[in-house]
C-alpha cells in the first residue's frame, strides 16, 4: 500500500514538473516571437503618406471600433485587467519614444544598424505600438463614460484630448506636407519640391512680384520682406511675406525661408489635422485644470476650512 503511495505521489509530481515546464517553454517561446516580430517590424519601414485622407478617417474609425469591442466584450468576459494593458501599453510607447531619440539623434550605434532604424518614427514597429497604445486608451476612455461624476470629467477630459491630439498627430502626418517653393522675380509657379526632391502641384500660382531690402546703417542687410500674389481661378490675393511673418491661404502656410536680389525661397507646410490636435491640447490642459481645482476641494473639505 505504502509503495503504491509513494509510486502514485512520484507519477504526480512527474507530471507537475512537466506541466511547469511546458508553461516555462511556452512563455520562452512566446517572448523570443515578440522579439523575433519586433525585430521584424523595426526593419520594415512605411510611407506615412501612404495613410493620407480619407484612408487615415477609416483607420481611426477602425481603432475607435476595435476599441468599442475590446471593452465591450473582450475585457468584460475574459480575466483580462484594462489596467494591466493600459500599462503595458504606456510603457511599449515609452520605450518606442526612447528607441526613437535615440536613434534619431544618433546617441547609439552611429552608422551601424541598418538605415531604417535611424528614421524610427516611419517602421512598422513604431506605428503598430503607437496604434495599440491609442487603442488601449480608448478602452480606458469608454470605461470611464459608463460612471460619469464630478471627479469624472477631469478624467474625461484628459484622456479625450490626449486621444485626440495622439491620433490625429500621427495619422494626421500622412497629410502633412513641408515643401519648398523657389520664386523668381515676376515669375509664377504651380509646384513645390518636397525634402526629397519631388515636385507636387499646389492647388494655386504663387508670384514673386519683388523683395523689400531693410539695412542698416553700416550697409549690412537688416530685414528681407517677399511680396508675392497667389492666383487661383480669377482670385487674386496680395500679401508681404517676412520672417517670422508667414501668410495662410486656405490651409497653406508660407513662410519666408531665404531671399536674394530678385529671387526668394518659400517654405508652404500643409498641416489640416492641427486644429484637432489644438483641441485635444486644450482639451487635456481642462483636464488637468479641473483636477487641480477638484485638489483644492478636497483639500479644504478635509481640513474643515469649508
Amino acid at each position: 500500500m505504502r509503495i503504491s503511495i509513494r509510486l502514485y505521489r512520484c507519477i504526480i509530481d512527474i507530471l507537475m514538473k512537466i506541466r511547469d515546464n511546458r508553461v516555462a517553454y511556452k512563455q520562452i517561446g512566446t517572448i523570443v516571437f515578440l522579439l523575433l516580430l519586433s525585430v521584424g517590424l523595426s526593419l520594415i519601414s512605411i510611407d506615412i503618406h501612404v495613410f493620407s485622407f480619407p484612408i487615415n478617417l477609416f483607420l481611426l474609425l477602425l481603432l475607435v471600433a476595435i476599441s468599442f469591442v475590446l471593452e465591450s466584450y473582450v475585457f468584460r468576459y475574459y480575466v483580462v485587467s484594462v489596467k494591466k494593458m493600459m500599462l503595458f501599453a504606456t510603457f511599449i510607447a515609452l520605450c518606442l519614444m526612447f528607441l526613437y531619440w535615440l536613434l534619431h539623434h544618433r546617441m547609439i550605434f552611429s552608422e551601424i544598424l541598418p538605415s531604417v532604424l535611424y528614421d524610427f518614427s516611419t517602421t512598422a514597429l513604431f506605428i503598430v505600438g503607437f496604434l495599440f497604445f491609442i487603442v488601449m486608451l480608448g478602452v480606458l476612455i469608454l470605461r470611464g463614460i459608463k460612471v460619469i461624476n464630478k471627479q469624472k470629467f477631469a478624467f474625461l477630459f484628459s484622456h479625450i484630448g490626449l486621444w485626440l491630439a495622439l491620433s490625429a498627430g500621427m495619422l494626421g502626418q500622412a497629410d502633412v506636407y513641408t515643401l519648398r517653393a523657389n520664386l523668381i522675380e515676376n515669375n509664377s509657379i504651380s509646384y513645390a519640391y518636397t525634402s526629397k526632391g519631388m515636385a507636387m502641384d499646389l492647388p494655386f500660382k504663387v508670384k514673386l512680384n519683388k523683395i523689400h531690402t531693410e539695412y542698416y546703417a553700416t550697409g549690412s542687410p537688416k530685414a528681407y520682406a517677399a511680396h508675392v500674389s497667389v492666383y487661383e481661378n480669377d482670385v487674386v490675393a496680395t500679401e508681404r511675406i517676412s520672417i517670422n511673418h508667414p501668410y495662410r491661404y486656405k490651409g497653406y502656410d508660407m513662410y519666408l525661408q531665404k531671399a536674394g536680389t530678385n529671387t526668394c525661397v518659400l517654405q508652404i507646410v500643409y498641416d489640416p489635422w492641427r486644429y484637432v490636435v489644438f483641441v485635444g491640447i486644450i482639451s487635456v490642459l481642462m483636464g488637468a485644470m479641473l483636477c487641480f481645482i477638484h485638489g483644492i476641494k478636497y483639500r479644504t473639505k478635509n481640513d474643515g476650512l469649508e
